[in-house]
């Protein structure tokens, strides 16, 4: 189960440059029910989440690369970059 939050802050309170960067693509196949594949560095997930706005349940499968790349042809809209920072245990998007 996912428990979605969301902060907005004036500034990040360290320096995310001293810590472990991650690129990430992700794109949606669809958004009713949510369908997401995303490529986390060499990593690539298949995501269903079911309905629900704070709460709902996640399931993640894991895809091959090629796998990935099929179905990055197929989404719905445009493919998203953006970069993580991992943080004392947590991850900084």
């Amino acid at each position: 189960m996912e428990i979605e939050r969301k902060y907005l802050i004036d500034q990040i309170p360290f320096s995310l440059a001293a810590y472990e960067m991650h690129h990430l693509e992700q794109g949606y196949l669809s958004t009713a029910p949510v369908v997401r594949i995303r490529k986390d560095d060499d990593n690539y997930i298949l995501t269903y989440k079911s309905k629900g706005l704070m709460v709902r349940e996640e399931y993640n499968l894991p895809l091959t690369r090629d796998s990935y790349e099929h179905l990055r042809k197929k989404i719905d809209g445009i493919l998203i970059s953006k970069i993580s920072h991992s943080a004392h245990g947590k991850a900084y998007d």
